[in-house]
């Protein structure tokens, strides 16, 4: 897998399927939205609150732009939840 965020993929379905298929997964990190709550480089605005639990997100209007609501804490746990669930990834950074 290589980059899987925005707006064309239905995460929840992917991992669903990939823990049924119960096959090895090489994941390629281009950056760094697999374990940030929204934003891809949270380095671009030195933000550390992805090492504990996103929430306030000072990137949420960059890609992928939320507008309305920060969903960056529910995003988090979501995504914790739905990556954590299969035990054979290859990731490559």
């Amino acid at each position: 897998m290589h980059n899987i965020h925005g707006y064309y993929i239905n995460i929840e379905l992917l991992f669903k399927y990939l823990r049924e298929a119960n096959k090895p997964v090489v994941w390629t990190l281009h950056d760094c939205w697999p374990f940030t709550g929204h934003c891809a480089y949270f380095d671009y605005v030195d933000c550390q609150n992805w090492k504990i639990e996103c929430h306030n997100c000072p990137q949420r209007r960059s890609y992928p732009e939320s507008l309305l609501v920060d969903n960056s804490k529910r995003n988090y746990k979501r995504k914790k939840e739905l990556f954590m669930g299969k035990k054979t990834y290859y990731i490559i950074k």
